[in-house]
């Protein structure tokens, strides 16, 4: 019979696999800010991230008292740890054996795999809130010309060119992109050609690397907004709306449409033309609707300014990484008074993914259940550091 000294030597191997497979599926974890990950926690606690104020530089004129500096209102985003997962399954004595003797069996890794795939997806489910975007909704960026053997980058200037608008730091910037876009890149002379790319990665490893000071990445994970065409039935604004509202009331003349959290909608004319995403699901009667919104207005509404769906689109990103903050806490793992015996726990931290796992092994009917569990939040801090670049 396994003992609990025995016992740890099988659960040993399953968390070095589970740090390698963490490793190596995990893409957003490891670059977005996790610089808030704090000691073990419980669901639905919650880390305050702090979003430091302006500063405006003055003149300097010497006098015996030093001038006041003004007040310095740093405002701050709570990061509430709302997610736990588990990703379990079973193993018969002469499975568990096996694994002692350096036999790893792949329901672990698939395990590891859905909840790095769980963690990507709540990551990659904020950036469907930022409103800033570019490119064609339906269209693949960076397509290679015939003519050149060149990629049309004009989506990435344009996103990078909107950055630099809005004074995002340079680095460490980051662009996330599908294998369809990718695909696209690594067909051009700039990410394949050695001499314009100025090593031989992009041909002998297939790498895109660092470009235009920005790292690329491909990402599966990367969503599509999906939306569904209007049928008939102008949609307009609906009367006054304030500036700064985060609720905008639409009107639907004919036809009832759903709207969908990540939906991007564009007011067309006035002070609060712009573009705004939905913020929850949503669906348009005939008559008025009240819907949820990000941004803010831009300015005040009057009534009756024409409003457009955005189409379909792939959601591929040029971000700074603090635009997403991003935390797991350590689970607890000793046993209630008097169960012990029962479970045994371990945990594995990887500085490099930014993900803590934890391992139970309990003893079942006949068998042992094995279950990797994590729990981690994570908060869209600073939409204006990241601009959607859509295919």
């Amino acid at each position: 019979m396994a003992t609990p000294n025995t016992l740890t030597s099988y659960i040993l191997p399953l968390l070095a696999l589970g740090m390698k497979s963490m490793r190596a599926k995990s893409i957003l974890p490891r670059i977005v800010n996790h610089d808030y990950d704090p000691a073990p926690g419980a669901k639905m606690s919650s880390v305050q991230i702090t979003i430091p104020s302006a500063i405006v530089a003055t003149d300097v004129v010497p006098a015996h008292v030093a001038p006041d500096t003004g007040p310095i209102v740093p405002t701050s985003v709570s990061l509430v740890v709302d997610q736990w997962k588990e990703a379990a399954f079973t193993m018969t004595d002469k499975d568990l054996m096996q694994v002692s003797t350096g036999i790893i069996p792949s329901q672990a890794d698939e395990a590891i795999k859905a909840l790095v795939n769980a963690v990507e997806a709540h990551l990659w489910s904020k950036f469907l809130l930022v409103p800033y975007m570019n490119g064609v909704a339906g269209t693949t960026p960076f397509a290679v010309s015939a003519t050149t053997g060149l990629n049309d980058m004009s989506v990435f200037i344009n996103a990078r060119k909107a950055l630099n608008a809005r004074d995002v730091p340079d680095d460490p910037r980051i662009n996330i992109v599908n294998p369809d876009a990718a695909g696209n890149l690594l067909q051009g002379r700039q990410f394949i050609d050695t001499s314009f790319r100025g090593d031989p990665g992009g041909i002998i490893r297939g790498e895109m690397g660092v470009k235009w000071g920005v790292m690329w990445v491909e990402a599966n994970q990367v969503p599509t907004s999906s939306s569904t065409v209007l049928t008939a039935g102008a949609l307009t604004v609906n009367g006054v709306n304030a500036a700064g509202a985060t609720t905008v009331s639409l009107a639907k003349a004919t036809n009832a449409a759903p709207l969908l959290l990540g939906n991007t909608l564009t007011i067309a004319t006035g002070p609060a033309a712009g573009t705004y995403r939905v913020t929850a699901n949503t669906s348009l009667i005939v008559g008025n609707t009240a819907v949820p919104i990000t941004p803010g207005l831009l300015g005040a509404t009057a009534g009756g300014e024409v409003v457009a769906l955005t189409a379909t689109a792939v959601q591929n990103v040029l971000f700074h990484r603090d635009a997403l903050a991003f935390v797991t806490r350590p689970l607890a793992e000793s046993n209630p008074p008097g169960t012990e015996g029962m479970a045994m726990f371990d945990t594995i931290i990887d500085p490099i993914s930014g993900l803590v796992l934890r391992l139970e092994l309990t003893r079942e009917y006949k068998q042992w259940r094995w279950a990797y569990d994590i729990l981690w939040g994570a908060a869209l801090v600073r939409p204006d550091f990241a601009q959607i670049e859509l295919g």
